[in-house]
C-alpha cells in the first residue's frame, strides 16, 4: 500500500532519536507526518513518575494532548502510537473522535509485564503488534512484527574484515544484569582478541547510592563506566571498526532488541544471549553466535570469519522503510 499523500500521526516516546528517524522513514514514503512525544515532556522526573504513579500526571498529561487536538485537529489516514506512555483510555477516544477514519496502529518495544497499557486501550486500535513473539502468542490481538534498523546502519562502510580495529565491541547504557553477562562472556575470549566496551550510566551519583546498598554494585569497576555518553561519530567510528558486535538483552526480554536488527543492515556479525533469533529467516550461524551467559561457548574461529552477506530481500524486509510499510498496510 502506498504512503504517498497520507496525512499520519505519530505518536512516539524520544528515544535515541528513533521518533524523528519513523518520521522521516514515512516522509521519505510520501506522507505528511505530524511527529508528537506520548508524554508531555521528556524529563527523568516525568518519565519515572508515569511508570510508577501516572495518575499523578493525568490532568498535565490531558492539557498537553488537548493542546495538540486543538492544534491539529486534520482527518488523519493513520495514527501510529508507539509504546503509547502517558496516554490513557480518554484521549485516544479524542483522537478517534477527531479523525473518525483514520486507522490506529499500535506498536510496543517493550514486553506486557513492563507496559500493559495495550491491554486497556487494546480495543480502540484497528492494529496492534510487538517485538515479543512470547506476548504475540499468549494475546491473539498482538501481531507479532521485529524492529527495524534506520538507514544509517546500512550506510556503515564495509571495511575489509581483517583490517579492523576491535574483534568485539559494545556499546551500551549500564544495567546491572548486561554487566554481569558482559563480564561472564569477556571471561571465555581469547586473551588477545582486541575488545571495546563502553558502559553508560546516566547519573554517577545514583550509581554511587546503589553502591551504598548493594554488594552486586560494589562489584561493578567504577573504571568500566563511563558518565558521558559517546557521540553519536564515536559510536559510528566503533561500529565501522569493529568485526563483532556483542549484545545483552534483559534478562526477561524475549523479542530481539534493536542492535540485533541493526548488525544486520549494518553487515556485522554478532554475539547475542537471546536464542529468539534462531526462529528469523536472516539467521545464520557463521553471523550470529548465541550464548548462554551463565555457560557461554564461543566458536574459536568465529572471529575469524568474515561476514556472510544474507539475500538482499532479507536484508531489506527489516528496513525502517519495509517496517513502517508493513505496520501500516
Amino acid at each position: 500500500m502506498s504512503l504517498q499523500g497520507k496525512n499520519v500521526l505519530l505518536f512516539s516516546p524520544e528515544f535515541f532519536g528513533y521518533g524523528k528517524a519513523m518520521a522521516a522513514g514515512l516522509e521519505t514514503l510520501g506522507a505528511n507526518v505530524d511527529l508528537f512525544d506520548t508524554r508531555p515532556d521528556n524529563t527523568a522526573v516525568t518519565k519515572i513518575v508515569l511508570r510508577i504513579a501516572p495518575m499523578l500526571l493525568a490532568g498535565r498529561t490531558r492539557v498537553y494532548h488537548q493542546e495538540i487536538l486543538k492544534h491539529h485537529q486534520h482527518n488523519y489516514d493513520f495514527v501510529l502510537v508507539i509504546r503509547g506512555e502517558g496516554m490513557s483510555y480518554r484521549i485516544l477516544k479524542e483522537y478517534k473522535k477527531a479523525s473518525p477514519n483514520a486507522k490506529f496502529v499500535y506498536y510496543t518495544y517493550d514486553a506486557i509485564q513492563e507496559n500493559r497499557l495495550v491491554l486497556e486501550f487494546k480495543d480502540l486500535f484497528d492494529r496492534c503488534a510487538s517485538f515479543d513473539p512470547i506476548d504475540c502468542a499468549a494475546h491473539d490481538f498482538l501481531e507479532y512484527q521485529a524492529l527495524f534498523y534506520i538507514p544509517k546502519y546500512a550506510q556503515v562502510p564495509n571495511t575489509p574484515f581483517e583490517t579492523r580495529a576491535y574483534d568485539l565491541s559494545s556499546i551500551g547504557t549500564f544495567r546491572l544484569d548486561r554487566y554481569q553477562a558482559i563480564k561472564s562472556i569477556e571471561g571465555v575470549l581469547e586473551k588477545d582478541l582486541k575488545r571495546y566496551f563502553f558502559h553508560y550510566h546516566a547519573n554517577q551519583t545514583i550509581f554511587k547510592v546503589f553502591q551504598l546498598f548493594s554488594s552486586a554494585y560494589r562489584e561493578v569497576s567504577p573504571s568500566d563506566l563511563h558518565f558521558q555518553p559517546l557521540s553519536a561519530n564515536a559510536v559510528a567510528d566503533v561500529l565501522k571498526e569493529s568485526k563483532v558486535v556483542l549484545d545483552v538483552q534483559k534478562s526477561h526480554q524475549n523479542g530481539l532488541t534493536m542492535r540485533t536488527i541493526e548488525m544486520l543492515g549494518a553487515n556485522r556479525k554478532l554475539i547475542t544471549t537471546n536464542p529468539f533469533v534462531k526462529g528469523h529467516d536472516f539467521m545464520d550461524y557463521n553471523n550470529i553466535c548465541i550464548v548462554d551467559p551463565e555457560k557461554p561457548e564461543i566458536p574459536s574461529d568465529f572471529f575469524a570469519t568474515p561476514y556472510k552477506m544474507p539475500p538482499a530481500v532479507i536484508r531489506e524486509k527489516y528496513s525502517l522503510a519495509s517496517w513502517l510499510e508493513q505496520l501500516l498496510r
